[in-house]
């Protein structure tokens, strides 16, 4: 039985090593890039600590049969180590990268050709056996830069022939543990690697959950806040705007073509009354709010780029905003005022723009009340913004925005 879960358990082995199946995914907080420079970081750190070990030979200066080669070994290995710190310190992810791993590799190979020629023929894997623990940081190299291919194990091999060739004659036992010291490095390099690449995307996968609660939380909190508006808004209606609408309406004193817009706007206001949902179409929302100044004879000028339907509350809260702009244009941008109302609603945006050419207005000095206490304050509500640029003789012009990735208060 125990053979027959060998290669299930060789299979496990293999997921646990090969950080190339870990997925790739969006990483707008750089999560996972922050990971990569720990393992950059790390990697550079052993690299370098492992240069000390090619000052030991020269304390045997006498014993050396050519002691220049030690030196060149050292200068050599605090050359390429330092370009190696430098390379990868704060630099792109060694993932992938193969430039680093060749010429790592390469340099160890003749690292350990030149510095094992230092000591006689029967003292090298004695005198020069330090030219070993700088040379093991390329399996680490290989791990994190090229993963479980073909490749990397090319490169163990080569590292593996290149330390049997520079001791030849002077080959023992404890040229086995240098060779399974190779293995070791790589392994453990390719775990390290997928346990911190796995345990980075995870990390990007429990942040992009968190911050879906988070907006559904905020989502449900504008919804709740909108039914609280509606319910005041339809008491508000029912037991005082309406009664007033049908006196108006019947008053025959009154012109004709006034008392016709009261009715719409008595049927329109019932009509919301009975709709269990704001379903109206945000393009119809904002024509008929268009509409209705028109008729009052106010020049508004509508132009609507609508891609995507808004959220429901969003969509009823802007048309709303967008009302009370063009009834302020109405009251006060003054005769022969040209009002445009652009809109423009994508895949989690929309923007609002109400723009006059009317006698404009000082905000900071004019009077609140209606849409500046009220009516716009209620986009920040549902996390968008509202802007209001105005002064006197310049006209005014008044933004909503609205994002789904908008930071929302509360």
């Amino acid at each position: 039985m125990a053979g027959l879960d060998l290669p299930a358990r060789v299979s496990r082995l293999r997921l646990a090593l090969d950080w190339d199946r870990v997925p790739e995914v969006p990483d707008r907080d750089e999560i996972v890039a922050r990971y990569e420079r720990h393992l950059n970081r790390m990697a550079a750190f052993v690299r370098a600590v492992m240069v000390p070990f090619l000052v030991i030979p020269l304390f045997a200066w006498n014993d050396l049969a050519h002691p220049s080669l030690a030196v060149a070994a050292l200068a050599g290995a605090v050359v390429e180590a330092t370009w190696y710190v430098r390379r990868v310190w704060d630099s792109e992810p060694m993932r992938g990268d193969t430039r680093l791993a060749l010429v790592d590799v390469g340099f160890c190979v003749a690292l350990m050709g030149v510095g094992s020629r230092a000591a006689e023929a029967g003292l090298r894997n004695v005198i020069m056996t330090e030219v070993v623990p700088f040379s093991l940081i390329a399996s680490l190299t290989l791990a994190f830069a090229i993963g479980l291919t073909w490749r990397a194990l090319g490169g163990i091999g080569l590292l593996w022939g290149s330390w049997c060739v520079a001791l030849y004659p002077d080959v023992g036992l404890k040229l086995a543990s240098d060779l399974l010291g190779f293995i070791m490095w790589y392994v453990v390099g390719l775990y390290v690697a997928y346990l911190l690449r796995s345990m980075a995307v995870r990390t990007v996968l429990a942040v992009a959950t968190g911050r879906a609660t988070e907006l559904e939380a905020a989502s449900k909190r504008r919804r709740d806040d909108l039914e609280r508006l509606r319910d005041r808004f339809s008491r508000g209606l029912h037991d005082g705007s309406l009664g007033i609408l049908d006196g108006l309406i019947s008053d025959d004193r009154l012109p004709e073509e006034t008392r016709e817009l009261l009715r719409r706007a008595s049927l329109a206001a019932r009509a919301a009354l009975d709709s269990d949902e704001d379903d109206q179409p945000f393009g119809e929302g904002l024509a008929e709010a268009a509409d209705t100044y028109l008729r009052l004879g106010l020049l508004v000028q509508p132009t609507f780029f609508i891609d995507v339907e808004p959220p429901p509350d969003v969509a009823s809260v802007l048309v709303a905003a967008a009302a009370e702009a063009l009834n302020n244009a109405h009251k006060h941008a003054g005769p022969g005022a040209v009002v445009e109302l652009f809109a423009e609603a994508r895949e989690g945006e929309v923007v609002v723009e109400v723009v006059d050419d009317g006698v404009g207005f000082d905000h900071t000095a004019v009077r609140h009340g209606g849409g500046l206490d009220r009516t716009y304050p209620r986009v920040e509500k549902i996390c968008g913004r509202h802007q209001i640029l105005s002064a006197p003789g310049e006209g005014t012009a008044i933004r909503f925005e609205w994002s789904k990735e908008s930071a929302c208060p509360g």
